[in-house]
Formats: structure tokens, C-alpha cells, sequence
């Protein structure tokens, strides 16, 4: 048997009882906390690495045959509803106009609403407002204003040459 604890010995053992258990509290908190951050943090970093030479091959045959039109709402279509899908996983329903899947990339997804709804307007225009009247100019402006929400959706540059 142990010898019985003596008067100096009780205010220790009682100090020992209660701050260790508070200790390995404050050190899970602190874990979890951290594995959180990590995990939300990850899931907000995560960079878009799609194959898109395909694509954009695609987009420069279009253009080079005379079909800016089909050209820009394949960019539109294709290439950034691809790039919103792998980074957010978020597709386009079918009873979303445009200019709704701008306001839930901007209101959702975070993205900046100073890039998004000058393209999205800029496609608009294109498709509705004056089909079949557009000319290089449009198209390089709109390619133009689509670079920043590629940087912002893949880290990258988004450059053309052609």
C-alpha cells in the first residue's frame, strides 16, 4: 500500500486532477480547430487543372472560319461552365439563363463580380442583341475580359495566339 498523502501533497495531486484533463481539452480544440481551417482552406484553393488545349483549338477553328458567334458561346459554354465544374462542381441547370449562372458565380462561388458580368454581358450581347454583326474586335475584347476570370478560376494566364 501507499503510504497516505501528506498536507503538501493533496493541493498538487488536486492541481494535477484538474489541469491536465483542461489541457488535453484546449490541445483537441486547437486540432480540430486547425484540421478545419486546413480542410476549408484546401477546398478554397483547389486549382482548376483541366486538359483545354482540345478546347481551345476548338475555339480558334471557329474563329478562323468566320463563326465569332459560335465562337464566343462555345467560350461561354465549354470553357468556363468546364472550368466552374471542376473547381466548384456546379453546373448549369437547364432553366438558368446566363445571366443567372453570372449571378450565382458572383453570389455562391465568390468569384469577382468586376470580371464576371462584363463578360457575361459582353457574351449576351453577342448572342441576342446583335447575332451575326460582330467582328474581330468584339471577339478579342470579349476574349479580353474573359482572361481575368480564368486567372482568378486556374492560377493561369489565359492566352491565345491566334
Amino acid at each position: 500500500l501507499p503510504p497516505p498523502p501528506t498536507p503538501g501533497e493533496i493541493p498538487f495531486l488536486a492541481f494535477f486532477m484538474v489541469f491536465i484533463p483542461i489541457m488535453v481539452g484546449v490541445v483537441v480544440a486547437l486540432a480540430g480547430y486547425g484540421y478545419y481551417r486546413y480542410k476549408k482552406s484546401d477546398k478554397e484553393s483547389k486549382v482548376v487543372n483541366l486538359p483545354l488545349e482540345d478546347k481551345i483549338l476548338n475555339l480558334k477553328i471557329l474563329k478562323e472560319s468566320g463563326r465569332l458567334e459560335e465562337s464566343l458561346s462555345y467560350l461561354f459554354n465549354a470553357i468556363y461552365m468546364d472550368l466552374i465544374n471542376a473547381k466548384y462542381g456546379r453546373t448549369r441547370k437547364n432553366t438558368e439563363t446566363i445571366r443567372d449562372f453570372a449571378i450565382v458565380s458572383v453570389t455562391q462561388l465568390n468569384l469577382t463580380p468586376t470580371t464576371i458580368y462584363p463578360f457575361i454581358q459582353k457574351v449576351e450581347e453577342i448572342i441576342y442583341a446583335k447575332p451575326f454583326q460582330i467582328n474581330e474586335r468584339d471577339f478579342y475584347s470579349t476574349i479580353e475580359l474573359f482572361s481575368p476570370i480564368y486567372h482568378q478560376l486556374t492560377g493561369y494566364n489565359f492566352v491565345i495566339n491566334f
